[in-house]
């Protein structure tokens, strides 16, 4: 068909992406296609960033099948990181302005706590520990979930620097992010933990992650573990598990 009729090769390259969206179990089989276009980083990027700002509003969400293709075509470096990354949706004020606003409403409660209170209504609402104020639902952050897409294909670097870009702690702050942060943690030192630990102590299986390096001595702990830890930062006490291995 592409052949015999003169298709305009970028909507061709829409329709390849389009099409993997609904077939991601054959990744290998669309990006040998892709790679048969002449490499244009801005215009693969401009067309996966219609495609997000087409699901951005959507009640249903971003299919994870879209944050898996970008993912797989940065490893292949057929996309560039950056490019992107102006794409997605919410912007870095937006985020910057949510960050700054948790952070207020943290000291104040910090703030509160050391407070003594001799109004007994105040007292009691302040005691309750429970904020009348209801938050709003929280909207999906397509930036961090290219970044649980990226640590789960074991792009730990491009991860590391998409993390980098954002507002501080906005990956782990998310719960996909958090969780995701965990497994890439636990797989890492998943066997060097076992070999340090008594044999009568049952070690339970971690999610696997490919191409991702383990830990198999103290040097590589250092290397290849502590980045993580700080982009988890005090969010780690939410794994008792892995505080504990850590």
């Amino acid at each position: 068909l592409i052949g015999r009729i003169d298709l305009d090769p970028n909507r061709v390259l829409d329709l390849i992406l389009e099409t993997w969206q609904n077939y991601p179990d054959r990744s290998e089989f669309f990006l040998e296609l892709v790679q048969l276009f002449p490499k244009q980083e801005d215009t693969l990027a401009n067309m996966l960033g219609f495609n997000f700002a087409f699901y951005e509003n959507d009640p249903e969400g971003t299919p994870d099948s879209l944050f898996r293709i970008a993912a797989l075509l940065i490893r292949k470096g057929l996309l560039d990181l950056h490019e992107l990354y102006s794409q997605l949706g919410p912007s870095f004020e937006d985020m910057k302005t949510g960050y700054n606003k948790k952070l207020s409403e943290a000291r104040d409660k910090a703030k509160a706590l050391t407070t003594v209170s001799l109004n007994k209504d105040d007292e009691e609402e302040g005691g309750s520990g429970k904020s009348s104020r209801k938050e709003s639902p929280a909207t999906e952050n397509q930036k961090v979930s290219l970044c649980v897409a990226l640590i789960e294909l074991g792009c730990w670097l491009d991860a590391d620097d998409l993390i980098q870009l954002l507002p501080p702690y906005s990956v782990p702050d998310n719960p996909k992010g958090r969780e995701a942060l965990f497994s890439l943690l636990s797989w890492r030192i998943h066997e060097f933990y076992k070999g340090q630990v008594s044999v009568a102590i049952t070690v339970k299986p971690v999610k696997e992650i490919p191409n991702d390096p383990q830990v198999t001595s103290w040097e590589d702990f250092a290397s290849l573990v502590l980045t993580p830890l700080l982009r988890l930062g005090p969010h780690l006490s939410r794994s008792p598990a892995l505080f504990t291995k850590s």
